[in-house]
C-alpha cells in the first residue's frame, strides 16, 4: 500500500502488488515510446491528408487506430509526443506559474483535471475509455473535439497564442475537418 495525503489527511492507497494483479502499460505509451518526432510544421500536405484519409476510418477507429494516428502526426512534425498524448487523453494544460493548477475553472471541470491528475501515475495505465480524442470523435464528431477545445481555453490562464499545445490543438482541427469532408 501507498500512503498519500488528501486534503490534510492520511490515506492508504492500495496497489496492484498488493492483489497480485499485473498491470500491463497502455498500448499508448508502448507506442509513444517508438515514435519519432519529425521536424515542426503547422500542417500536413494535400498528399498527406489523403493518405491519411483513405487509411483510417476518421469516424469509426480502435485505439490502436487512433493511437497510430497520434503516431503518424508526431512523425510528421505536427504536433510533439507530449502534446500528442495530453491531446489524446483529453488532458487540459495548466499554467505552470501557478504551479500546474488551472487558475480559471468551473467546478466540475476541476474535479475531471483532479481525477485524472491524482490517477496518472506516469505510467499511461488507466485512460482508456475516460475521454480524450478517441472517445471524443467517436460519440460526437468532429465538433465535441472543436467545441471541448475552445471551452479549455477559456478555462486556462495559459498564453493560447504561444502555447504548442492549443497551437497543434487548431492544426489538429484542421486536420479532422480535412479528412472529416
Amino acid at each position: 500500500m501507498q500512503i498519500t495525503s488528501v486534503n490534510g489527511m492520511r490515506v492508504y492507497v492500495p496497489e496492484a502488488k498488493d492483489f497480485n494483479m499485473e498491470v500491463k502499460p497502455s498500448y499508448l505509451l508502448i507506442a509513444s515510446q517508438t515514435w519519432k518526432e519529425g521536424a515542426k510544421r503547422d500542417s500536413l500536405s494535400v498528399d498527406e491528408l489523403n493518405d491519411l484519409k483513405r487509411r483510417y476510418n476518421f469516424k469509426n477507429m480502435s485505439e490502436k487506430e487512433a493511437v497510430d494516428f497520434m503516431g503518424e502526426l508526431v512523425e510528421a512534425g505536427v504536433v510533439s509526443t507530449s502534446t500528442a498524448m495530453a491531446m489524446y487523453l483529453g488532458l487540459i494544460p495548466a499554467d505552470s506559474s501557478s504551479g500546474g493548477i488551472l487558475t480559471k475553472c468551473d467546478p466540475a471541470t476541476e474535479a475531471r483535471c483532479d481525477s485524472l491528475r491524482k490517477g496518472f501515475d506516469g505510467m499511461g495505465v488507466g485512460y482508456e475509455g475516460m475521454g480524450g480524442i478517441r472517445t471524443m470523435l467517436s460519440a460526437g464528431g468532429i465538433e465535441s473535439y472543436r467545441n471541448w477545445y475552445e471551452y479549455t481555453k477559456l478555462l486556462t490562464t495559459v498564453n493560447v497564442e504561444k502555447s504548442e499545445y492549443f497551437q497543434s490543438g487548431e492544426a489538429l482541427l484542421q486536420i479532422f475537418e480535412c479528412m472529416n469532408q
